[in-house]
């Protein structure tokens, strides 16, 4: 997955101290998806994937999409690496 040439979904979300491996996948502009392993400069490796579908009579903003699946996946991380603190 290292080897994954598009860089636009998930690694897009992150800096560059952020190692990113993923795969992406599609079917026909209906569902986009990508699935990988994201490694922080701490050494803590987190598997993660993001799956979409959406309407296809809708003609879905492929760029917007693209970006959403990132930033879903950041706050994901974000969430595990600094939970909340009980009230």
């Amino acid at each position: 997955m290292s080897q994954q040439l598009t860089k636009h979904r998930i690694a897009a979300a992150f800096g560059p101290d952020v190692t990113v491996a993923a795969k992406s996948g599609g079917l026909m502009g209906v569902v986009r998806n990508e699935a990988g392993v994201v490694r922080y400069p701490d050494g803590q490796e987190y598997a993660v994937a993001v799956f979409t579908r959406s309407d296809p009579r809708t003609r879905a903003d492929e760029r917007a999409v693209n970006a959403a699946i990132g930033e879903i996946a950041q706050q994901a991380l974000t969430l595990l690496r600094h939970p909340a603190r009980p009230l």
